[in-house]
């Protein structure tokens, strides 16, 4: 496989949350641990976690700042060689 895309859609009636340089911003959130006592919400907001996240549309990265931290990390599509996806198959 030599591609995958991917669609980012804005929930009904909203629109997607931009940067000043065309990258669709992300919000965090975790699971709630106390999500299976009635009314609580099943996620929680991680903006106490981290500082900024955003999807580059440019080169199909993804970027996350946590708080406190001084850099941010960068996430790319891992690739491989067609020779390593065919002797990971026979090794499997």
């Amino acid at each position: 496989m030599n591609e995958v895309n991917v669609t980012l859609k804005a929930r009904d009636g909203k629109i997607l949350n931009t940067t000043e340089s065309g990258n669709v911003r992300a919000n965090a959130t975790r699971r709630n641990p106390n999500a299976d006592r009635e009314g609580a919400p099943a996620t929680l907001p991680m903006d106490q976690v981290v500082e900024y996240s955003y999807f580059n549309l440019k080169n199909g990265s993804f970027t996350v700042k946590f708080v406190n931290d001084a850099f941010d990390y960068t996430f790319y599509v891992a690739d491989k060689a067609p020779v390593q996806a065919t002797e990971q198959a026979q090794a499997s």
